[in-house]
């Protein structure tokens, strides 16, 4: 049980279901993150203009892709498989970066076939 205080009375989270929100968005918090976060809003957020970015954990991609790299084109391409980006992106963010030994875009590996200077042996 949650008691939350608004004004001069208190609410106990338990006793307030999906019906008692004022409109859809709420109504969605509701279902999403729990009665407590959504009256926690509603009594201590008053007047405010809450925006939910659209890519809102483009920050924590980008330590992903940092992270999760090689230096191999391959990786280019796992990583942007795996957290739902394009090649491009993920070039663009090793570069910002300044990683080093980032691979030209239209390198091609096929293992095996490449001497350590990108030539064929």
């Amino acid at each position: 049980m949650t008691i939350v205080k608004y004004q001069e009375f208190t609410i106990d989270t338990e006793k307030i279901t999906i019906d008692d929100m004022p409109n859809q968005t709420f109504r969605e918090i509701f279902a999403i993150c729990g009665a407590d976060v959504a009256i926690s809003l509603l009594t201590k957020m008053q007047g405010n203009y809450i925006a939910v970015p659209a890519r809102g954990m483009i920050n924590f991609i980008k330590s992903k892709i940092l992270e999760n790299f090689d230096g191999s084109t391959a990786s280019i391409r796992r990583i942007a498989r795996t957290y739902g980006t394009t090649e491009n992106f993920v070039r663009n963010v090793l570069s910002e970066a300044r990683v080093t030994n980032l691979p030209s875009i239209n390198q091609r590996e096929i293992p095996g076939i490449y001497n350590d200077e990108g030539g064929l042996l």
